[in-house]
């Protein structure tokens, strides 16, 4: 693993991200429950936009993201306070070939990882009374277990301000999701490579001089 010391959502960040499949899109190559995501395609299209023009190529947010950053301080002190440690944040990670990546929201101690999620009302009762929260966002928690491969937990924490009790699931690796996700991440980069020698001999890549 290598980790990139930047400030999360700079334009340091932004650029170590490029190209790179990510945590929060890996629901875009494997679904919660393990099967190969319908999104594979454009997702990989959206990567190779990025390599080649040296750019984000997607959104910069909608009303649930800005609503994260907006209640993630309050979300960390809470979950401080309820487990008395003292989470920290670190910049962005990667594997060491350089494939995947993750920014984890905080990091616990020496063995855990902290992901927050904000829901707005009606979403927090659907999964409060359903108990999928790990599996809708087990994903990204994976990659981040994959990624930083020394952790050995995960807690996901959906948050919601004026809720008297969040929702807090601690996962560990799954070693079967994870062996999936190895395999189509594999089949993933080698049809990328493919389509980046196709590409390359049209002419839409930049050779060096």
């Amino acid at each position: 693993m290598k980790v990139i010391d930047c400030e999360q959502n700079t334009p340091e960040w932004h650029a170590a991200r490029l190209g790179r499949v990510t945590g929060s899109n890996m629901h875009r190559i494997i679904t919660p429950t393990g099967d190969t995501s319908k999104q594979a395609d454009d997702y990989m299209n959206r990567l190779i936009a990025e390599i080649i023009t040296g750019e984000r190529d997607e959104w910069d947010g909608n009303s649930h993201t800005e609503r994260g950053k907006e209640f993630e301080q309050e979300a960390v002190d809470y979950y401080a306070m309820l487990n008395e440690c003292e989470p920290y944040r670190i910049g962005f990670c990667h594997t060491d070939d350089g494939l995947v990546g993750c920014s984890p929201d905080r990091l616990i101690g020496d063995d855990g990882i902290l992901e927050i999620k904000t829901a707005m009302g009606k979403e927090f009762v659907k999964l409060a009374k359903s108990d999928k929260l790990e599996q809708e966002h087990r994903p990204q928690t994976q990659t981040a277990l994959f990624v930083l491969s020394e952790r050995k937990w995960i807690d996901t924490m959906l948050y919601h301000p004026r809720m008297p009790k969040q929702i807090i699931i601690r996962s560990t690796r799954n070693a079967s999701y994870q062996q999936t996700m190895t395999e189509l991440l594999a089949q993933f980069r080698n049809k990328m490579q493919e389509n980046i020698a196709i590409l390359r001999a049209k002419g839409y890549f930049r050779e060096a001089a």
